[in-house]
C-alpha cells in the first residue's frame, strides 16, 4: 500500500522539478515582455511585479534592473529606483543610458561625488552627451565647486547648438555661485 503512494509522490516530485527547471533567460524574457505590456497600458503595479520577477529569474540582467528602476521612479519609490539603477549601471558598463540614469538618481539622493563619477562614465562612452555634461556640472555644484560647475555647463552649452536646457542650467548655476548663503535669522521672542 505504501509503495504506490511512494511511487506517486516520487513521480510528482520529478514532474515538479522538471517544470521548475526552465531556462532562467526564457523566464526573464517572458516577465520582461509582460512587464513591457503592462507598462504600455500604464499598469504600474503589475509592471513592477513582472520586472521584479524578471530580476529574480536573472539577477545579472542589467536590462531588467534598468526597467525596474524606471518603474520605481514613475511610482515615486526613489530609494528602490536608486538601488536598481546603480546595479544596472554596474551590470551594463558600456550602456550610456544606464550610467546616466544611475547618475541622475544619485544626484537626487544628494550623492554628488558619485553622480559626478557616473557622469564621467557616461561621457567616456559618449563625449557629447549633453545630459551627462549637465549632470557633471550639477555634481560639482552640489559639492559647492561652482567654478568647475560653470565650466561643465559651458561645455554643455557649446555641445548643444540649440542651447535650451544647457543654457538654463548654466544660468541657474551662475546664480547659485553669485548668491551668498544667507545666515539663518534668529527667532524673535516676544515678552509680555
Amino acid at each position: 500500500m505504501w509503495r504506490p503512494r511512494f511511487l506517486s509522490f516520487t513521480l510528482l516530485g520529478l514532474a515538479l522539478a522538471a517544470g521548475c527547471s526552465k531556462d532562467p533567460a526564457k523566464v526573464r524574457d517572458e516577465h520582461l515582455k509582460r512587464g513591457d505590456a503592462y507598462l504600455a497600458e500604464n499598469k504600474l503595479p503589475e509592471a513592477t511585479l513582472e520586472y521584479r520577477l524578471s530580476v529574480e529569474a536573472d539577477a545579472k540582467s542589467g536590462e531588467a534592473r534598468r526597467k525596474l528602476a524606471s518603474v520605481y521612479m514613475r511610482t515615486g519609490d526613489f530609494t528602490a529606483a536608486l538601488q536598481q539603477a546603480t546595479r544596472a549601471a554596474d551590470l551594463l558598463p558600456t550602456d550610456a543610458a544606464a550610467q546616466l540614469q544611475a547618475g541622475q538618481l544619485l544626484l537626487l539622493a544628494r550623492q554628488y561625488e558619485d553622480a559626478k563619477v557616473q557622469a564621467e562614465r557616461t561621457l567616456a562612452l559618449d563625449p557629447t552627451n549633453i545630459e551627462a555634461l549637465i549632470l557633471k556640472g550639477n555634481g560639482y555644484a552640489g559639492l559647492r565647486n561652482f567654478d568647475q560647475a560653470i565650466t561643465e555647463m559651458n561645455k554643455a552649452v557649446r555641445a548643444d547648438p540649440q542651447g535650451g536646457l544647457a543654457i538654463r542650467r548654466s544660468v541657474s548655476c551662475r546664480w547659485a555661485r553669485a548668491t551668498p548663503k544667507r545666515p539663518k535669522r534668529a527667532s524673535r521672542r516676544r515678552s509680555r
